[in-house]
């Protein structure tokens, strides 16, 4: 009765000290996001405009970091302060683009960023846009953001 209660508490502090090496592992390598490049504005974007301008993503994996290049897209025309914030759900990898600061017209810009330390497996990537406008109709609040999906693709990280 000794030797299986002995056996039952190595076993169990043995399945402990996998899952904290599991945790040190996540802490060591956690997801993170950067911002490459940001063109600044390259000229005020006409909304409804049918001009040559043509907006360009392109997007590729390398090891276990996806990039995100954006050519011309419609961006805030005063502030520089892109920020990239990124999350895993099961196999949904979701990427948030906001600006800190509102504003009340907007510019094309070129936009590069990466996501790096993806764990490996098959993702669906959802790329939100969290626009923000000056609220006009509500003076207590600064501004008013609304999250609008910009675009979904698949990947794999090997």
């Amino acid at each position: 009765m000794r030797y299986k209660a002995i056996t039952s508490f190595i076993i169990i502090v043995i399945i402990g000290f996998l899952f904290i090496n599991c945790d040190d592992n996540l802490e060591k390598n956690p997801i993170n996001n950067k911002v490459t490049y940001n063109s600044g504005c390259k000229g005020e974007a006409m909304k409804n405009s049918t001009s040559d301008t043509t907006n360009i993503f392109n997007k590729y994996v390398n090891a276990n970091t996806l990039f995100i290049e954006k050519t011309n897209w419609i961006y805030p025309c005063i502030h520089d302060s892109l920020q990239i914030r990124s999350s895993i759900s099961h196999d949904t990898l979701t990427i948030y683009e906001s600006w800190l600061y509102a504003s009340n017209c907007d510019c094309l810009r070129d936009v590069h960023y990466q996501i790096n330390n993806i764990p490996k497996g098959k993702y669906v990537v959802k790329l939100m846009y969290e626009n923000r406008n000056s609220n006009i109709l509500n003076p207590d609040s600064i501004f008013e953001s609304i999250l609008k999906l910009d675009t979904t693709f698949n990947i794999t990280i090997q």
